[in-house]
């Protein structure tokens, strides 16, 4: 079996048992039985259940930069695709901002890995040099605000669509890092 496959049985097997039980209460032995796996297989692909929750976000955001990166998207369809995912999996999402917390927080370690891309991002669009404090800044509240935002919406039953949401994402930016990632 392939390891992308393998990582995927791990993450629909995580996701069927989140359905039920709360994150933090999930083992990785419960996992890797669910979906007839060994718990050394999991361990040969990820480090603890956190990593493993984290993996299908850092996935989607990856694959959402490669195609924003080549133009085949701009910024508002990037932001439609990011909320897209949060709503696919909103059940699973909630679950884990409620339930993990501290260093293995699926909150802070997602604002963390979107906001090393957006970095990494502004680098590859501006250069090195535009990666100053202010942009740190702004980049870590930006990433931090779409988060809560997104839980906000998910926890209240998603009252707007996708498209109002990335508008509102969109208008949430930064002007001086809008004027980097929006045009």
């Amino acid at each position: 079996m392939k390891g992308k496959d393998t990582k995927d049985k791990f993450v629909r097997s995580l996701y069927e048992l989140a359905k039920t039980n709360p994150i933090d209460k999930i083992t990785v032995k419960q996992i890797s039985e669910n979906c007839g796996l060994t718990s050394q297989t999991f361990y040969n692909h990820f480090p603890d259940k956190f990593e493993l929750a984290l993996w299908a976000y850092k996935c989607k955001v990856d694959e959402l930069f490669t195609i924003y990166r080549e133009g085949t998207i701009n910024w508002n369809e990037f932001l439609k695709g990011f909320i897209n995912g949060y709503d696919k999996n909103s059940r699973f999402i909630m679950n884990a901002f409620k339930n993990t917390h501290g260093a293995d927080s699926y909150m802070a370690k997602s604002a963390s890995y979107l906001k090393d891309k957006m970095e990494e991002e502004l680098i590859r669009i501006k250069g090195k040099d535009a990666l100053d404090t202010d942009a740190e800044f702004l980049i870590h509240g930006y990433v931090c605000s779409l988060l809560n935002i997104i839980a906000l919406w998910i926890d209240e039953d998603k009252a707007i669509d996708e498209d109002k949401m990335a508008e509102i994402m969109l208008e949430a930016m930064p002007v001086k890092l809008s004027c980097i990632f929006v045009s």
